[in-house]
């Protein structure tokens, strides 16, 4: 099996494709472990061992909560996790979508969100733990497009401001 997906690879997939290709049958701890011994840069180590666990079940990112799936696609490299899977899999039903995702401007690492600390300091934050928690469920807000604009997300982290604090996410 990995032959063929090295035989399906692309010229341009480039080596830390290839690699992720020849280590998928391990385990991402095996992966790891192997990697560490070898003469890489850290950044390649890293990427092939992104690729490796997200390559081995593409279903896996679209079964998580859209906010945790951009925040793992921004971390990585979803555009060598569809070549990793195009080689490896060429029939997964999810490439397509997965497409998607990866030009999707919330995949890319330039993709900031719209709030800021400073923002919900001027609504009267407190510098803490709650001021993070807001900026977090704004954040969320905006990647899972419950919110979209400047103005709806100030809305949503004052009225966060004047709910008192609970151990349940609050309601968007």
């Amino acid at each position: 099996q990995t032959g063929q997906a090295l035989a399906r690879s692309q010229p341009d997939d480039g080596f830390a494709v290839r690699a992720a290709l020849c280590l998928g049958p391990a385990t991402r701890a095996a992966a790891v472990a192997w990697l560490k011994r070898q003469p890489l840069p850290k950044a390649t180590s890293e990427r092939i061992a992104w690729l490796v666990a997200w390559a081995r079940d593409g279903d896996q990112l679209a079964g998580l909560p859209p906010a945790q799936r951009w925040r793992i696609l921004r971390s990585g490299h979803p555009r060598d996790l569809i070549r990793t899977l195009r080689a490896a899999q060429p029939d997964h039903p999810r490439l397509a979508e997965l497409g998607a995702w990866s030009v999707d401007p919330r995949a890319g690492p330039a993709w900031k969100p719209t709030l800021r600390a400073g923002d919900v300091l001027t609504l009267g934050a407190s510098p803490g733990p709650a001021l993070g928690r807001i900026l977090a469920t704004c954040e969320d807000a905006e990647l899972e497009g419950h919110v979209t604009g400047r103005d709806d997300l100030l809305a949503l982290a004052s009225r966060l401001l004047r709910e008192p604090p609970t151990d349940t996410p609050p309601r968007v």
